[in-house]
């Protein structure tokens, strides 16, 4: 009996002894598997990554920036392009794939070679796991007519008043600002098309109202993501180029006509004078003051406040409009960039400012009856003396953000 059992045994022994390498040899390939499944989604990560890096300075900054901005992250994440254990390689515009030759996009394709822990007993080469990504940036039109550019500031966007109407006629009002009374409202009313939106929150006076173009409620939405300055790359005017100087135009009467220069003392519009801005670009170092019964006109100007502040409190007719092309085109008022004083513009039913108005560092006061075919980009926002004001909206090729996506 117990020879037969050790016979039985002796057999399972010799039966394992067999098949253990067998089990070896697939754990052994499980482990390799498995190892080339996780390196292959570490390339494929960083590919991703590095993909999206280069797209977000690809438009501001050009394709070499981006292209090292792709390479930096992928080495980031351990691919450092050293052409033996693995190679990066990235291309603008994208070299294959749906958006292959569009210079909007860049493509990141990182290639490892893996080596394996069990094959290797038998097995000398190496696997080779690759990823490709692609990734660019697309210009979006903004639904905003207004945006308050300040991030920190509560009452970003402030009404004084129990009569206040802002109504944005086109789209809504945007405020960047996180505090949690970013718009102080008090007792006016907010119309827009659609939703006024803040990063931060709202306080309202208890006949404060923000309603829909039809009348409405049409509460805020909070918390939303910050808008960035759609013009922040639109580039200040060169002076050096300007041969037309002069000092200290002040004008109290008569017919004058304006021409495009630089104003060094600003300019004075005031008593019962009627002046004509000849197309063109006005650099301002100082303000640009309208006064008075004064009437100012002009078509195709760009009206650059390198110094001072726009103070247009007249009560005659003011109609302006911005260039239909070049490098200003459309934009019709630009307070220099650090330029703080703030600006007012007092509407009147003769008040017709058509293009965009970027005060991105100075606060705007809008006071009076008016409608403005604009739209504003302002660091802060108030509405005082009970105005009646409408915001036309202004459609511009300038009027968009750039968001970027990874797309392959």
């Amino acid at each position: 009996m117990k020879r037969w059992l050790w016979g039985e045994k002796g057999q399972q022994l010799v039966q394992v002894a067999l098949v253990l390498p067998l089990l070896l040899a697939f754990l052994g390939l499980v482990v390799d598997v498995g190892n080339v499944y996780v390196h292959h989604q570490m390339v494929r990560n960083a590919a991703d990554a590095a993909a999206v890096a280069g797209a977000t300075v690809l438009y501001r900054q050009g394709a070499q920036v981006a292209i090292e901005t792709a390479e930096y992250y992928a080495a980031q994440h351990g691919y450092n392009n050293n052409g033996t254990t693995n190679t990066v390689r990235a291309t603008v515009p994208p070299v294959s794939g749906n958006f292959a030759g569009n210079p909007q996009y860049i493509q990141v394709r990182i290639e490892e070679q893996v080596a394996p822990f069990f094959a290797s007993l038998v097995w000398d080469g190496t696997f080779r796991v690759s990823a490709s990504a692609v990734a660019g940036w697309q210009q979006q039109q903004l639904e905003a007519s207004t945006i308050v550019l300040n991030e920190t500031a509560c009452g970003a966007l402030s009404a004084e008043g129990n009569h206040v109407r802002l109504v944005a006629q086109k789209g809504n009002i945007h405020v960047n600002s996180n505090c949690s009374s970013a718009v102080a409202l008090g007792n006016g009313d907010v119309w827009s098309e659609t939703r006024l939106t803040i990063r931060g929150g709202y306080v309202r006076g208890p006949n404060g109202r923000f309603l829909d173009l039809l009348g409405r409620p049409l509460p805020p939405a909070t918390g939303q993501p910050l808008l960035p300055d759609p013009l922040e790359d639109l580039p200040a005017p060169d002076p050096s180029g300007m041969s037309a100087i002069y000092e200290g135009v002040s004008i109290s009467g008569g017919n004058v006509t304006l021409r495009p220069g630089i104003y060094n003392g600003g300019i004075s519009v005031s008593g019962s004078a009627n002046v004509t801005l000849e197309p063109g670009i006005y650099i301002l170092n100082g303000d640009f003051k309208v006064s008075g019964t004064a009437q100012v006109t002009g078509h195709d100007v760009f009206i650059y406040l390198a110094s001072g502040k726009i103070d247009f409190e007249g009560t005659g007719a003011l109609r302006l409009d911005a260039p239909d092309d070049g490098t200003y085109e459309d934009v019709l008022i630009f307070q220099a960039r650090g330029n703080a004083a703030q600006s007012y513009i007092v509407g009147t039913p003769d008040t017709w400012l058509e293009g965009i108005i970027y005060l991105p560092d100075s606060e705007l006061t809008l006071r009076g009856n008016a409608a403005l075919a604009a739209d504003l980009v302002v660091d802060l926002l108030s509405l005082d003396g009970n105005p009646d004001l409408v915001v036309l909206g202004f459609d511009s090729r300038l009027w968009a953000t750039i968001s970027t996506a990874l797309v392959e």
